[in-house]
Formats: C-alpha cells, structure tokens, sequence
C-alpha cells in the first residue's frame, strides 16, 4: 500500500519531464524567440505619443489619471507638474514617479502603478501582408499558431508561395513551408505579439 503513491509520483514526474522536454523541442525548431507574451509590454520603453494611465495608490483624493507623453516625454501629474518617462520602462517610470513625490515631500510613501495603454493595444496583435486575402492587422488570441493566423487573415491569393512564408520577430527572420506543417513534418510555430508575417509570392 505504501509503494503505490511513490509510482504515481513517478509517473508524474516522469510525464512532466517528458512534456517540458517536448515544449522545449518545439520552440527550438521554431527558429523564433520565445518571449513571454505577459512580459511585453513590461519590458516595451514608453514613447513619446503613448497613452499610460497612473494610479495612486495609499494617498487621498483623485488616484486615477490618464494622459499621453508629450513631445518633451513628460506626462502631467498634480502637484508634481511634469515628470518625464519615456524611454524608461513601465516599472521603471512607477519607481521615478514615486521618487518625485516623496523627495519633494509631497507624500511619505505612495505607490504607484503605470499601464501603457499603448503598449496593451500592440501586444493583442500581429501582423500579416503579401499574397494574403486580408492583409493587415489580426487580434491574436493565446496559443494562436502560423498557419491559424493565415486561416484567420482570409487564406492565401492564388500567386501565394505556400513553401516560404516569412515571420519577424525583433531581428529574428524564419522562413516556414507551410506545406511541410500541414502534412505534420514541420511543427506550426506559436505567435507572439507584435510578429510579423509575410506570405511571398510564388514566382512561375
């Protein structure tokens, strides 16, 4: 009786290896980085034009605010005035906010939290164009793969090179055939957001 719960035990563990070994394969093929599609828009630097709404949290009175960078790359705020962000991270901009306020002794302590409005907007997409029905921009929904987002895009034109078929990722550049991913030789790689894929034309 007691030797039973220890071959469960192995057995999951067995199978969580064998699946995080398979997950990781997969990735690697892809050619692609693997970047958490949560961590984007953290890691994005805000720019001049974006829309970020600051929230305040443990001071009284209004704690919510939305404005965009301006050129300077600063954002108006009460009491402070203007406090320039961009080029900084969300996290990092939270921290000089809070800065501001408490060594200009305004507050104690305060707490501050920063979204990109921008940033959310970019990270819920991809983008396809070339020898596609609907080129253009295409919400992307967790988990959505390569040849979903072609399917999704309306399907390729009758010139579409079927067997090279382009994704951007940063300065990462893949080619794919997705006749090789439909007939299960090659793997159909996950999208992140912000990719950006090119269906080329099929030359005769």
């Amino acid at each position: 009786m007691k030797r039973l719960p220890r071959v469960m035990v192995s057995l999951l563990l067995i199978a969580l290896m064998a699946g995080g070994c398979s997950l990781t394969i997969r990735h690697r093929r892809s050619g692609l980085p693997t970047d958490d599609p949560a961590r984007v828009a953290v890691k994005r630097r805000l720019r001049c034009g974006d829309r970020v709404q600051i929230e305040f949290y443990g001071v009284p009175g209004q704690n919510r605010f939305q404005d965009a960078i301006d050129d300077s790359g600063c954002v108006r705020l009460p009491l402070v005035k203007s406090v320039k962000i961009a080029d900084m991270t969300t996290r990092e901009a939270e921290v000089f906010v809070e800065q501001a306020y408490m060594q200009g002794g305004y507050y104690r302590t305060i707490d501050v939290s920063i979204v990109s409005l921008s940033a959310v907007a970019e990270v819920d997409q991809c983008f396809i164009r070339g020898e596609i029905k609907r080129p253009g921009a295409l919400p992307l929904p967790v988990n959505m793969t390569l040849t979903q987002a072609i399917i999704a895009a309306g399907g390729f034109t009758e010139y579409a090179n079927r067997r090279k078929v382009q994704v951007n990722r940063g300065d990462a550049r893949v080619f794919y055939s997705i006749v090789r991913i439909e007939g299960g030789k090659d793997d159909d790689p996950l999208l992140r957001p912000g990719d950006k894929i090119i269906v080329h034309r099929h030359w005769m």
